[in-house]
């Protein structure tokens, strides 16, 4: 089948910031899972902000992996990155397929490129190599939208 060529364009990727560690306390773990099994379970936090600029726009995206005050048996990470995009300006498109190419498309792009960063990160590390799972994207997005009302809200009080 022959693919056909997003009107979204990933312009640059850059990671501007990477911190990684192990926290190896393993007190208290379930001996019997695997240290894969044990990575899979550590929190994680996104946020990331939508910005124009002269030719598109970009995302600036935090990922942090394990980075609570009481940290889990794996990694300890954080990326700061920044994707710039842009949308072809000769496809014809409605003002829906623009948002959705903008906040859904756009931020999966971000965590997939995130995601092939800490591979290549964690595949030097004592624990193995660290896959980012998979994310709710409409969640995701949702939940930014949501928080994004509240502080409008609350600085319009």
């Amino acid at each position: 089948m022959k693919a056909e060529k997003s009107p979204l364009f990933l312009r640059a990727f850059d990671v501007n910031f990477s911190e990684m560690s192990a926290h190896l306390d393993d007190k208290g773990i379930d001996e019997s899972k695997t240290v894969a099994e044990l990575l899979d379970e550590l929190p994680i936090e996104i946020d990331y902000h939508h910005y124009l600029d002269e030719i598109g726009f970009h995302i600036d995206m935090q990922v942090k992996v394990n980075r609570v005050k009481s940290p889990k048996f794996g990694y300890v990470i954080q990326v700061i990155s920044r994707g710039m995009f842009e949308i072809d300006p000769a496809v014809e498109m409605s003002e829906q397929l623009k948002h959705n190419l903008s906040m859904f498309s756009a931020v999966n792009i971000m965590l997939s490129s995130i995601r092939g960063y800490l591979r290549d990160i964690t595949s030097y590390g004592q624990l193995g190599t660290y896959l980012l799972p998979s994310i709710d994207i409409g969640k995701l997005v949702g939940d930014k939208k949501a928080k994004e009302l509240r502080k409008a809200k609350k600085l319009s009080k």
